[in-house]
């Protein structure tokens, strides 16, 4: 039970983060002219990996060891599933999210801002499909 509430705190966690980056966070980038965005950005990226790289790395932890844990409280196929949204969000930040803010490193830059925004929009919503799929299937809604 301990694991399963672990990995659900997680994932909500990691969601709120997603929302708040992608409604409050990224949009102010546009706001931040000049030689200031540099160091906002770097700033940003100083803070944020910390607290959000543990955090997936627990949530893909937790997710695996609900797999194979038998029984999970989830079910095979919702932990399956969840496992899956975690690979795609892991891909979306490697292929999508990190290049992104490499080139931002530099400076802003329009085509590179909404190539990020786009791509975050996907993991919020993929945080936010595990996370309910994971609540309904805790709750015992769903199997």
């Amino acid at each position: 039970m301990l694991l399963l509430l672990t990995h659900l705190g997680v994932t909500w966690m990691l969601m709120g983060i997603s929302w708040v980056t992608q409604l409050v966070t990224y949009p102010l980038f546009t706001s931040v002219g000049g030689a200031a965005f540099q160091e906002f950005h770097r700033a940003y990226v100083s803070r944020i990996g910390p607290l959000v790289g543990p955090l997936m790395g627990i949530e893909l932890a937790t997710g695996a060891a609900l797999l194979m844990q038998e029984p999970s409280g989830l079910g095979d196929t919702v932990a399956a599933s969840g496992l899956g949204l975690i690979a795609g969000i892991w891909l979306l930040t490697g292929l999508g999210a990190v290049p992104r803010h490499r080139e931002l490193e530099e400076g802003f830059n329009e085509e590179a801002h909404q190539s990020l925004v786009r791509a975050h929009a996907l993991r919020t919503l993929l945080w936010t499909a595990r996370a309910l799929l994971l609540t309904a299937a805790a709750a015992g809604l769903i199997r």
